[in-house]
């Protein structure tokens, strides 16, 4: 017992020392001792060589060892090389711990020396994307790779981290390493930018034939070049985010035009900011203006209207909102209500009808306690239903195949507009000096956005198709087999009511006590108004049905009084 009782000891210890990956921490990746096994790899952090982690034992001189732990300086905007001071909101953000990971460039002079700063993605939550980077937490955290750890040769896993140049990049901003030897001990600091802003937008408008023209000007501050630069043909790392966050200077516009609290038009796609300083904003290094003055929308109804635009940037921040209100007039005596933009409409109804089929009246007693037979049913549209969910699923079959064509293309122009980035012009001069300019690639960048519009067009299409088929499942499981209440009146007063299910085409008989009041009309009627179903039938007229109900006729016989009692029935 004694034994048994020291090896689940040991066990329990042993697995309580090795991290699992979903409680790793930064101190579980160990320092590097002089064994190989100490050193580690990762496939994705872009440095050639094995890895480590320097400390302050074995090869602290030759690995620049400063600390166990790295606390960045943050800077809002820019960081100025020249004056690392300006700009500086924090000099050690002690919460924001960071480890060093170097590789054995600076054991082995033959690989090139290099250092990722990297922290546990346990601690790195929508907190401290949104407060201390800025970021847009959903977008960040969706798109930011995780870069597992393991030990060298045994590939023991040490846990999954996150790059601070990843964080600070995708959260619209930069990290950098040295130039504040006098501010941050650690030689760590990043910079955050600021979400885009709306400054102007206006509506022209007037007449009802005349189409309403709408400005609307403003500024990004997306970093540009930096942390993953597609300008430097040189560059020593691959941009794992070109397509979710590498066109820095792109914004995305959307327009929304309402009437009466009802949305009448809506618009988006996509445009370039140029570099322009920000006065509003001066400590913005990376500003860009942007501006439409060509945006028309031709109105069908006067009224008064009012229109709303607001832009996401390049790592999906949302700006502020502007909104103006504007009027049409002029001939307001012919205006016919325009139909919904094409696969806008809601264009499925989900069609039930109930019907009362049956009743059977019968000549009884006043005050007997009776049985009225009535025969129920429900109509059956399962066929339209199949052939409207086949006409779906072949419209989201061709929707996947536009989007896998659009994707293409959008690949096909990325493709382009990066050789255009990387290939700058170069010249040499009557010195033999060489010269490299920048291409103007504002050609591929259009034709990128032009590409990416249409796959943000075709992605939308296809999930308006998917949605149908989920609002269809809903109706079907929602009402296979609802239940509803068939009522029976006497010359119109209530005397009867019982619950029914029905599934579709299935047809009922119910027999409803009650006792009899004497001659004259009872009438049935399922799903009757005050009783009815969340939902409208195709019709209601079939839903009661009526018949006449007697009492015995008295006549004298021989043998005294002769009651005679038969049936009606109403089919």
């Amino acid at each position: 017992m004694k034994l048994k009782r020291g090896l689940l000891f040991i066990c329990t210890s042993t697995m309580l020392a090795i991290p699992s990956m979903a409680s790793a921490k930064n101190n579980d990746v160990p320092f590097y001792n002089g064994q190989n096994d100490s050193f580690l790899t990762s496939l994705n952090l872009q440095l050639p060589g094995k890895y480590y982690r320097p400390g302050s034992g074995y090869a602290a001189k030759e690995s620049l060892y400063r600390a166990d732990v790295h606390f960045p300086a943050v800077y809002n905007g820019s960081f100025n090389w020249d004056n690392p001071r300006e700009n500086l909101v924090q000099a050690e953000d002690t919460s924001e711990p960071y480890i060093r990971i170097a590789n054995e460039g600076y054991l082995n002079s033959k690989v090139p020396a290099g250092d990722r700063m990297v922290t546990e993605v346990e601690r790195v939550n929508n907190s401290v994307i949104s407060s201390k980077y800025w970021g847009n937490p959903e977008f960040v955290l969706e798109n930011m790779d995780k870069h597992m750890i393991q030990t060298y040769e045994s590939f023991r896993e040490l846990g999954q981290f996150y790059w601070i140049r990843d964080i600070a990049y995708l959260s619209g901003g930069y990290a950098g390493a040295s130039g504040v030897g006098n501010i941050n001990k650690y030689s760590l600091w990043y910079v955050r930018t600021s979400k885009p802003q709306v400054k102007d937008f206006q509506a022209m408008s007037g007449k009802k034939d005349i189409p309403v023209k709408f400005t609307f000007k403003g500024f990004e501050y997306v970093s540009k070049n930096k942390g993953y630069n597609d300008r430097d043909p040189n560059g020593t790392t691959v941009n794992p985010y070109q397509k979710a966050a590498g066109e820095r200077n792109r914004v995305k516009w959307m327009l929304d035009i309402t009437k009466d609290g009802e949305t009448v038009y809506h618009q988006e796609n996509y445009l370039r900011s140029t570099p322009q300083k920000d006065n509003q904003k001066p400590n913005e290094g990376d500003a860009g203006q942007f501006k439409k003055e060509d945006i028309t929308w031709q109105p069908q109804l006067c009224g008064q209207y009012t229109a709303k635009i607001k832009v996401l940037d390049a790592v999906q921040r949302e700006s502020n909102e502007k909104a103006v209100d504007f009027t049409i007039d002029g001939n307001c005596g012919t205006e016919v209500t325009p139909n919904p933009d094409p696969g806008d409409e809601d264009d499925f109804k989900y069609k039930i009808d109930f019907s009362a089929d049956r009743i059977e009246g019968e000549t009884a007693r006043e005050g007997k306690n009776i049985k009225t037979r009535v025969d129920v049913s429900r109509d059956n549209f399962k066929l339209e239903r199949d052939q409207y969910r086949a006409k779906v699923n072949n419209n989201i079959n061709k929707s996947q195949q536009e989007i896998n064509s659009t994707e293409s293309d959008r690949d096909s122009a990325q493709s382009s507009l990066s050789y255009c980035r990387r290939n700058p012009i170069h010249e040499v001069d009557a010195e033999g000096k060489d010269h490299y300019y920048d291409r103007d690639c504002s050609w591929e960048e259009n034709k990128l956005d032009s590409a990416a519009s249409k796959l943000d067009n075709a992605r939308q299409k296809l999930e308006k198709e998917k949605n149908k088929i989920k609002k269809l499942d809903v109706l079907e499981e929602k009402y296979m087999n609802p239940e509803t209440v068939v009522v029976l009146k006497h010359n119109g007063q209530q005397v009867a009511l019982q619950k029914v299910r029905l599934t579709e085409g299935e047809k009922k008989t119910l027999n409803l006590d009650w006792q009899h009041k004497g001659k004259g009309t009872i009438q049935a009627e399922i799903n009757p108004a005050g009783n009815r179903i969340d939902i409208e039938e195709t019709t209601y007229k079939n839903n009661p049905i009526k018949t006449a109900i007697y009492e015995p006729s008295k006549e004298k016989a021989m043998c005294g009084v002769t009651s005679v009692k038969g049936v009606v029935e109403t089919v």
